[in-house]
Order: C-alpha cells, then structure tokens, then sequence
C-alpha cells in the first residue's frame, strides 16, 4: 500500500508542477535555467526492451518552446538498494527524450533515508550521478503567514516534515484560507497526512478560519450547521473530493465507481465515502 505521506508529497508536484523547480532553487540551491512554464511528462520511463519503470512524477521546464531542465520527481519514505540502478536509468531515458539535462530530485521525511539517497552513484569510472535531495534537515520550518503564503506548497512539505513545530500547522491555515484553486484540496490532503493530536489540532485550526470551504470534508468540520443551506448544488464539489483523496491515497478507481460517485447527489452518503476514503487500504473499504 502507497503512503499516504508519500502520495501527498506526489500531488503537490501534479498541482504545481514549478514545485518541483521551486524545491530545485530554493531549498537544495541548485542553479535553474530560466523557464517560461513547468509542465507535468509522462512518469514512464521505461525503455523499450528491459522491464517497466515508473517515476512518481516528471516535470519538464521550457523556455522558447523548447525543454531547458527535466526533472524525475521521487518521494522515498526507505531505503530501497534498486533506487540506484532505477535512477540512473530515469535520467538516461528523460534525457534521450527530451535533449536537455536533468536531474533526479529525491524528497525524504526521514534524515536517515535523506543520507542515504544522496550518495553519489556511480555508473562507471568516469560517470556519476549525484540526486538532488530533499530532506528534513533542508526543509524550511514555516511558521509565518506570510512566508506559507508565497508558497503554498513549500508550506505544505514544511508541515508534513515539521507539523510539530508551533506555528507551522498555524501558518498553512492562514496561508490556504486564501486559495480558492486548491486549498479545499490540500486541507484535506494536510489532514489526511496527520493524525492523534496533530489531525486534532488541524480541525481547530480550520473551524476557526473565515475562509468559504466548499469539499465534503470542510463541510463536515467547518460548521455543519452553516454550510447545510448551502448544500444543495455542492454535489459536484464533494464527489470532487472524494476522487481526489482516492487519487492521492494510490487507489485506482474503476470506472463505474467513478460514475457512481459523480451522480451520487446525497452529501451525506459523499461525506461518508471521503470518511472512509482517509483511511482506506482498497476501493473495497469505502464502497459497499
């Protein structure tokens, strides 16, 4: 079963494909080229003989029309000695398809396994490849609004990394209350990450916002009372979120679970799958 931790890490990229060049820049100091978009690739990199390889995510920045930086996005939660033939083998194949460099950007939650995907790999005498990695000891604490609110998305990793940390899980809310494009998506991503008291402490926080929630999960913990007017025509939005957590959790969802989830019109019975969403192993634990 795909980590939660892990999936949640993959979506920030697949909403925010600069992401991963803003991690590249700003957190491991790497020098980008100047782009004009960042856009999501195919995470097949297999070739076209040997056996099927898959990157969580590839993000292609373009200048002139024209791909300037590939990047092979990995979120490793371990220690896993086949990441050092795969990774190589990435960067040969995106480099081939696109006639530019590329590098291999690692996210860690774990220092150990930060340590460990950052050696060198060596191909040969003279090749080497060295990923790119980001780990907890890298990853900024954000603890002002201000700061979470240039980028979302560094605020979201800081607190998958450092939720303990006062102020952190205070400075996403702010910084999220204001993103009408994704921030119903990453509450409920960030909750779906936590738990025990942390998970206790993010409902706090958003209950207290003033911000308009609009997916099942914020209508289920941002006021009841409030949003039950307010329900009708929101169906769309709460089948939204319920295929949104499946996606993030790593569980396929077949067709005709997907059109019984976008006709369903009972909030009750949507808030009820994206409950059993959060925790679920298979598309058998939220559907009867």
């Amino acid at each position: 079963m795909v980590s939660m931790r892990h999936e949640a890490i993959v979506e920030l990229i697949r909403l925010c494909p600069a992401f991963a060049a803003e991690m590249l820049a700003g957190v491991a100091d790497l020098v980008v080229p100047e782009y004009e978009s960042a856009e999501l690739g195919s995470p097949d990199l297999s070739e076209v003989v040997p056996t099927e390889r898959r990157a969580d995510a590839v993000v292609t920045l373009n200048q002139d029309s024209r791909a300037v930086l590939g990047i092979v996005v990995e979120v490793q939660l371990g220690h896993d000695s086949d990441k050092t033939y795969s990774w190589p083998s990435y960067v040969i194949s995106l480099r081939q398809r696109l006639r530019c460099p590329v590098e291999v950007l690692v996210v860690c939650v774990d220092d150990s396994v930060a340590r460990w995907a950052a050696q060198p790999i060596q191909i040969g005498r003279g090749s080497v490849i060295t990923p790119i990695v980001i780990g907890p000891k890298v990853v900024p604490v954000i603890d002002d609004a201000n700061i979470a609110a240039t980028s979302r998305e560094l605020a979201m990793l800081s607190a998958t990394a450092h939720y303990a940390v006062p102020g952190v899980l205070e400075a996403l809310a702010a910084a999220i209350a204001a993103d009408f494009e994704h921030g119903h998506v990453y509450s409920e991503l960030i909750w779906a990450v936590l738990s025990g008291t942390a998970r206790a402490k993010w409902e706090r926080l958003v209950t207290a916002t003033t911000w308009e929630y609009q997916s099942p999960f914020a209508r289920k913990y941002y006021g009841e009372g409030k949003a039950e007017g307010k329900a009708e025509g929101k169906a769309e939005e709460a089948a939204a979120g319920v295929l949104t957590v499946l996606r993030a959790r790593g569980i396929d969802v077949p067709d005709a679970i997907r059109d019984r989830v976008q006709h369903c019109g009972d909030l009750d019975t949507l808030e009820m799958w994206l409950s059993r969403a959060a925790t679920a192993e298979t598309i058998g634990d939220v559907f009867d």
